[in-house]
């Protein structure tokens, strides 16, 4: 693991995972190293004595709780849009990255990702730019045949307020808590945009985009599209003669 510096995130802002009262192994885990402002354990972190409320809270049974904590935590640090961090040798400390706390001082945008073969759903993400491009690598990968791309950006001066209204606007819409997939268009998205006075910046999105497409994911989506349009074209009858 690297020796990746630590850092932690306020109180005020929720961990992510919180499902209906209930935590997962990487929220509660989220919450303690905000609380005890350092790199510890996966042991130390269970054990961690402020966490004995949250520990009740996280969905659990049996006494494998450490080893399956240490292996989201081992998961989650070597994911680039993660906010955990490996520090240190054996035994390996967790920590939250640095530029978490940053991300919330840099200036926002608001991405709407799309994916020609997902239809009417959208990636929908308020976040700096750094971290906009980091998660336009998470949504690659072998499962991910046709790649992402940018189809609305727009720039965020209060990301605190445009966060509140986008969960509010679409929060009834989001396929699952665990992710940030939308059933909306990008009409919808562009009208909510407008609403916020956002200033639209998909130009310079568009282009990063495109200098992170590799060559097979230009090749699998042109065969794609060919499929696409060979299915969607009219069949000619055959007629007996």
């Amino acid at each position: 693991m690297p020796e990746t510096p630590a850092a932690w995130w306020g109180e005020e802002e929720p961990p992510r995972g919180n499902r209906g009262g209930r935590l997962t192994f990487l929220a509660y885990a989220e919450k303690v190293l905000r609380r005890a402002r350092k790199a510890l354990t996966a042991e130390e972190i269970w054990a961690y004595p402020a966490g004995e409320a949250w520990r009740a809270m996280v969905r659990t049974e049996g006494t494998g709780q450490v080893k399956t904590l240490a292996s989201r935590l081992y998961a989650a640090a070597a994911d680039p849009a993660s906010p955990f961090a490996g520090v240190g040798g054996a035994p390996v400390r967790f920590g939250l990255k640095k530029d978490e706390i940053a991300r919330r001082k840099e200036a926002a945008v608001l991405l709407a990702l799309a994916n020609e073969a997902m239809g009417r759903v959208l990636h929908l993400a308020i976040c700096g730019g750094k971290e906009g491009m980091r998660i336009l690598k998470a949504l690659k990968g072998r499962g991910v045949p046709v790649p992402f791309f940018c189809a609305g950006a727009w720039k965020v001066a209060d990301r605190r307020t445009a966060e509140k209204a986008l969960a509010a606007r679409f929060g009834a819409r989001r396929l699952g808590k665990d992710n940030a997939f939308y059933a909306v268009g990008v009409g919808e998205v562009s009208a909510f945009a407008r609403e916020m006075g956002l200033e639209s910046c998909l130009g310079e999105w568009v282009c990063r985009a495109a200098k992170e497409s590799t060559a097979a994911e230009k090749r699998a989506l042109a065969r794609y599209r060919a499929l696409t349009a060979r299915s969607a074209s009219p069949r000619t009858p055959v007629l007996p003669f």
